[in-house]
Formats: C-alpha cells, sequence, structure tokens
C-alpha cells in the first residue's frame, strides 16, 4: 500500500533488485546501431553504471562495414547525475555529440568538461598549499593541496592522518577549510 513515486515505479519496472537492468540495452544496441548513422554514450567519470556495455557495443561493431562511429564520452566530475555534478560538461558532451563532421572509428573514451572543474576550483580559491577536507574511504579527513592537474580537475592533496596515501581527488570534491589569503 502507499503511493510509489514515478521514479520508483520506473527503478520497479525497468531494475532488477540490486540495480540490473531487466533488459540490458547492450544486447540490443548492435542491431539498433547497425541501422544509424552512430550512436554516442555519455558516462560521468564517477558513474555507478560501467562504460562496460558501451565498450562491448563499439568494440562489436568496429570491425563492421557498416560501423559509422561509436563515441563514448566520460564528463569529468560527473556521477550518475552530470547535470547537477558537472552541468557544463554535460553540454559539451552532448554538444560534441551533434557536430556535424565525420566520424572516425575510434578505441577511446573522450574525456570532456574538465576546463569547468579547473574553473570552479580557481573561482573558490582551491591551489597548491591550501587546507581542505574531503571524504576520503567514508570519513572526512584533512589535509593540504600538494598539486593542482587542471587538465584531469583533480588535486594531489597531503592528509594530516600520514596512515592515508597521497591521493588525486576530484576539485569539486574537496571543501577549503579557510580563506585563502592574498
Amino acid at each position: 500500500a502507499g503511493n510509489i513515486s514515478g521514479g520508483g515505479y520506473a527503478h520497479a519496472t525497468l531494475l532488477e533488485p540490486g540495480a540490473y537492468a531487466r533488459q540490458p540495452l547492450a544486447s540490443r544496441l548492435h542491431d539498433v546501431a547497425l541501422r544509424v548513422r552512430a550512436v554516442s554514450f555519455i558516462y560521468g567519470a564517477e558513474d555507478w553504471m560501467s562504460v562496460n556495455h558501451a565498450e562491448q557495443v563499439r568494440d562489436s561493431l568496429y570491425l563492421s562495414e557498416y560501423d559509422q562511429g561509436v563515441e563514448i564520452y566520460e564528463v569529468q566530475g560527473g556521477g550518475h547525475m552530470m547535470f547537477i555534478d558537472n552541468p557544463l560538461g554535460l553540454v559539451d558532451a552532448i554538444l560534441e555529440t551533434t557536430y556535424k563532421t565525420k566520424r572516425g572509428k575510434t578505441k577511446r573514451i573522450k574525456v570532456i568538461g574538465h576546463q569547468y572543474l579547473a574553473e570552479d576550483a580557481i573561482f573558490r580559491g582551491l591551489d597548491q598549499g591550501v587546507e581542505v577536507a574531503a571524504r576520503v574511504s567514508g570519513n572526512v579527513a584533512q589535509g593540504r593541496v600538494l598539486a593542482m592537474d587542471h587538465g584531469t580537475g583533480q588535486a594531489v592533496v597531503e592528509w594530516t592522518d600520514s596512515s592515508l596515501p597521497n591521493l588525486k581527488i576530484p576539485f569539486h570534491e574537496l571543501h577549503l577549510l579557510k580563506e585563502s589569503s592574498g
């Protein structure tokens, strides 16, 4: 009894327990991909869904004479809700799929949207040497930024707890502990 939300109904209809698709798209997409100009997949870099199925579709069509291009895009800083995590990166990925240029056969995943994470980090004052906090292994940890990689939208952090390794953490997961001076 009780009301079920539309999202709840959709999940119960489309997914089996454990979030496995009742009718996985990957097994049906090969035939569709042969009839269309090209197929594009867009995933968040931290999405709970794996790109494995998209790669299987791409690989099954790679040697096919019908392959017009299977593109796989990865939006940096995006989880399953890319429109919240990195909306401009998602827009870039969508726009990239609409370009009218000839698509070539490719075996790589295109990474999109990292520049917006870098711009946001600079705007917030995230820089080398600042003190930050982030969730690491389920706990909140504090540390200092050792290096910034604007190309990937990640920072290397040295944690106060020396038992934690220096990890690359996406900019959007870091929280400044103090206002930067200067």
